[in-house]
């Protein structure tokens, strides 16, 4: 038992670090927390990417030190204040969420000191509990709103390098391979949803 929690712990933790290597090297967010991390570095003016260790070499190294360094303190606050942080889950949620709301709402307008900004984080936090109930996948939604300008943007390069021809994606091997692996993606869940149909209506007969 003690085990088994302590490797999907273990997991947990260690995927946040794995998801740096997407980020970092391709640009490509791994997971929600990535998402959020590169839109901060985006605001500083830094793309992620295939330059990006060459051209920032200070920064990636401040992102791989820092996690080195709250790895090893996250080890010994876990030695120290583990006994009060399992007390913590006995807190209830109409005591939790309500200290969470202050908190965000103090943390938002402290920002710019404007309450648009609180009724902006209302509007999205009604929305994501929309989508969540919806259960609509969140992460994809700001893969999309991170990635999109980025898409758009390459996309115009392609084509005046190309001379406005679509075409000229597949004359290039990896760019094919990548287009093919995307659409895969993008389809998989439709065929999974076809092939369990049929599977079910094979089996009742």
């Amino acid at each position: 038992m003690a085990e088994g929690i302590v490797a999907s712990e273990c997991g947990n933790s260690a995927c946040n670090g794995g998801a740096l290597v997407p980020l970092i090297t391709l640009g490509i967010p791994g997971d929600g927390v990535t998402v959020v991390l590169i839109g901060g570095l985006m605001i500083h003016g830094l793309q992620p990417g295939p330059l990006f260790m060459k051209q920032n070499p200070d920064v990636v190294g401040t992102i791989m030190w820092s996690y080195l360094v709250a790895s090893v303190g996250l080890y010994f606050m876990m030695l120290v204040l583990l006994r009060i942080f399992i007390k913590m889950i006995n807190v209830k949620y109409s005591l939790l969420f309500p200290g969470i709301i202050v908190f965000c709402l103090f943390g938002i307008y402290a920002v710019n000191n404007r309450i648009f900004d609180i009724w902006v984080m209302i509007i999205f936090g009604a929305a994501g509990i929309l989508l969540f109930a919806l259960k609509i996948d969140v992460i994809a939604l700001l893969l999309g709103y991170v990635l999109g300008p980025l898409i758009e943007v390459f996309f115009r390069r392609g084509l005046i390098a190309s001379n406005g021809k679509f075409s000229a994606i597949l004359q290039h091997p990896v760019a094919v391979i990548f287009l093919v692996i995307a659409l895969l993606f993008l389809f998989w869940p439709a065929f999974k949803q076809i092939y369990l149909f049929i599977a079910r209506k094979t089996a009742r007969a």
